[in-house]
């Protein structure tokens, strides 16, 4: 179900994405809103965008999403966690996953082609 106007927004006082290495794990966290008359459902998917990548990827990739109910006007906070390996691409010439350095970003939204939130983070 689409609520009317758009149900995602950041949490308040800024950003809710934190970053802890590329051995720890990123929190992205954010708050969706039932904007309409009736109870619904809302599909809330985190994608991960590898602009800083050495070999071609996807503009996003989805990672993380939650089925979340809500009653008319409620507002729930919905958190994920990602780790290394959903930044990772699999490297054909050393036959591991790798997470290359420098800039990502994370997209919140109810599908790819509505991702009214957006993060950059850097790894190291």
């Amino acid at each position: 179900m689409r609520f009317p106007s758009p149900p995602y927004s950041n949490c308040p006082g800024g950003t809710c994405l934190t970053h802890v290495g590329t051995e720890g794990t990123i929190q992205v966290a954010f708050d969706v809103k039932n904007t309409g008359p009736v109870a619904g459902a809302e599909v809330a998917q985190v994608y991960v965008g590898d602009p800083s990548a050495t070999v071609k990827r996807p503009k996003m990739e989805l990672k993380e999403f939650s089925r979340v109910m809500l009653q008319p006007g409620e507002v729930r906070h919905v958190a994920a966690t990602l780790d290394k390996r959903s930044l990772a691409y699999w490297d054909a010439n050393t036959h591991a996953w790798k997470v290359d350095p420098g800039r990502f970003v994370a997209y919140v939204g109810d599908s790819s082609e509505n991702v009214p939130l957006q993060q950059d983070f850097t790894v190291q």
